[in-house]
């Protein structure tokens, strides 16, 4: 999955309603304040990024047509295309 390239996506809200969302990526200024956050309640994702170069990416899901949707983080696996 490369949402860089293909940035619509379908979730799953609450087990049942699927709604479509597009994916972004966080600003480097977004990434910064929300990756002290996520690695301070999940101290493993701090030991995943020490364990590679690449930067872990952090993804806004936007609710299509505006507003904002679920904040997640995301990587991608090495050798994965894109």
């Amino acid at each position: 999955m490369n949402l860089v390239e293909d940035p619509e996506v379908e979730v799953v809200v609450g087990g049942e309603t699927r709604e479509t969302r597009t994916a972004r990526v966080a600003t480097p200024a977004e990434r910064d304040r929300l990756w002290q956050i996520i690695t301070a309640k999940y101290s493993n994702h701090a030991g995943c990024q020490k364990k590679t170069e690449r930067e872990i990416l952090v993804v806004f899901l936007e609710v299509v047509g505006g507003g904002w949707g679920l904040r997640l983080w995301a990587w991608r696996p090495e050798g994965l295309p894109g």
